[in-house]
């Protein structure tokens, strides 16, 4: 009978010593402390929220560690992103083809007496309306200021030929050499993405031209000397360091994903001559330009 009630009595005393190892070497999960009363914690409850954490740490899985991404330090301050975005790209590279038309103006030169033989025979002023065309190509690299501005340097190199209509038209040849800063204001019409934009355009140019050799004078000719002399008066005009202010006006659209833009665009600039001289003139120039952008 003993027998009998010892066995079960055994077993009991075998399963609670085996639950009493397992409890010794599997760590129960630590429960974090009441977080409802922080403003009653003293030191105690305080060093064990502490401990509580670094146990939580000391606890993650290998697994849950291979996932965490170190972060990189940011490579630009928060003020140097607000003022140039992200996804702006950084360059711009800028070539077309341009023709100018100069607005006419009214010139008129008296001649002197060590001028030659003067064919009109008569004392009035030489005067007759003068104008100029000009063909040539303009290259451009600038950066982006803010989303809508980009600023931009110019540099364009163009033949001309200037036109002075009297008795006689006279024709002489130049080139004109320009350098510039300009401020773009790239603007998204209604309606559109923004792979279509208006462009308006304003700067200031540093414009030298210089005159091309002239015909050579006949000798049985005797007013070839006179009109030696108005030519050169002539390409005074537009020949020299003058200053520009330019402006433009056109359309740029994007060709698909990529970094290739094309535009047309309206503009001008007016000449202003830089050294004082009662006998020149400013003048002004009126056409268009077509060309393509490379953004990266």
């Amino acid at each position: 009978m003993s027998n009998t009630h010892s066995t079960p009595r055994r077993a009991a005393l075998r399963w609670s010593l085996v639950l009493t190892i397992l409890a010794s070497v599997w760590p129960a999960a630590a429960e974090p402390p009441g977080m409802t009363s922080q403003r009653t914690w003293g030191q105690a409850e305080k060093d064990a929220f502490y401990a509580w954490l670094q146990e939580q740490q000391r606890n993650v899985p290998a697994a849950q560690e291979s996932r965490i991404v170190p972060t990189e330090p940011p490579t630009q301050t928060l003020e140097q992103r607000q003022r140039t975005p992200l996804n702006l790209a950084t360059n711009y590279l800028s070539a077309r083809l341009a023709g100018y038309n100069m607005r006419r103006i009214l010139y008129e030169y008296t001649p002197s007496p060590g001028d030659g033989e003067d064919p009109r025979e008569t004392d009035e002023p030489a005067s007759g309306e003068l104008d100029a065309r000009l063909y040539g190509a303009e290259l451009q690299v600038g950066k982006p200021v803010t989303t809508w501005f980009r600023q931009l340097y110019v540099g364009g190199y163009y033949r001309g030929r200037t036109k002075w209509r009297l008795d006689e038209d006279l024709r002489a040849d130049f080139t004109l050499w320009r350098v510039g800063y300009h401020l773009e204001l790239a603007m998204v019409p209604l309606g559109l993405d923004q792979t279509r934009n208006i462009v308006l355009r304003t700067g200031l140019d540093l414009l030298y031209g210089r005159r091309k050799e002239l015909d050579p004078l006949q000798e049985d000719d005797p007013t070839g000397p006179y009109r030696r002399i108005l030519e050169k008066h002539m390409l005074d005009q537009v020949t020299g360091f003058q200053g520009g202010l330019a402006w433009s006006v056109g359309y740029e659209r994007q060709l698909g994903e990529n970094f290739w833009r094309v535009h047309a665009m309206v503009d001008g600039f007016r000449a202003v001559h830089l050294s004082r001289d009662d006998q020149r003139e400013n003048w002004s120039t009126f056409g268009l330009a077509v060309g393509g952008t490379r953004v990266f």
